[in-house]
């Protein structure tokens, strides 16, 4: 028994520290919110290259508009505006396109996902470097799911983009070393039901 909690916590850590301090995202309308090695962001629209067509969220601070909060402090035109020093840039999503309307009826919601990436920076006050953008605040791949909602039927344009949510896309040394806790489980459980099997007879 304690051998299989020992596998158990091995193929589990790996993954629950993966979950726990990757990248997380989700966004409806002009909001989005999300967390990245445990500390979590929030930024507002109006976005650039919006959905759903090119669906990736992007948007800058500056005279578009738009807030980026983390850690405690939120960058937005107005701190700048105020003589602030912060920076402020988010891209990230995925080229998926629209579903086919094809046998739904008006309302009718429809996700789609596939791969992407989602890029952020983020700097405040004297974190700022004296000239250009911070480094990235992340900078990962992601699995994307998009979210329509079919709203004009038979329009050139019939579907309306409602939602978004981001997860990690596992690292391949994180899916190898699972693959292999779970041989190493299968295996365990062979040897004892032989060990078993054998003291009965």
């Amino acid at each position: 028994m304690k051998q299989n909690c020992l596998w158990i916590f091995l193929l589990s850590a790996p993954l629950l520290s993966a979950s726990s301090l990757g990248f997380q995202a989700a966004c409806s309308g002009t909001t989005c919110t999300g967390s990245y090695n445990g500390n979590t962001f929030t930024f507002n629209g109006p976005f650039t290259n919006a959905p759903p067509y090119n669906p990736f969220i992007d948007f800058s601070i500056g005279t578009n508009g738009g807030a980026f909060t983390y850690g405690g402090n939120t960058c937005d035109y107005g701190v700048l505006l105020g003589g602030g020093n912060c920076y402020g840039e988010v891209a990230f999503g995925a080229n998926i396109g629209p579903p086919d309307p094809a046998g739904y009826s008006l309302g009718a919601v429809v996700s789609v996902q596939g791969t992407g990436t989602a890029e952020g920076w983020f700097c405040w006050a004297s974190a700022c470097p004296a000239s250009g953008p911070p480094p990235p605040l992340f900078n990962v791949d992601v699995r994307a799911i998009y979210q329509f909602t079919l709203t004009n039927p038979g329009a050139t344009e019939p579907f309306t983009w409602t939602a978004a949510q981001f997860s990690p896309v596992p690292e391949p040394a994180t899916v190898v070393f699972a693959a292999l806790g779970l041989l190493a489980l299968a295996g365990f459980s062979r040897v004892r039901r032989f060990i078993a099997q054998h003291h009965q007879v």
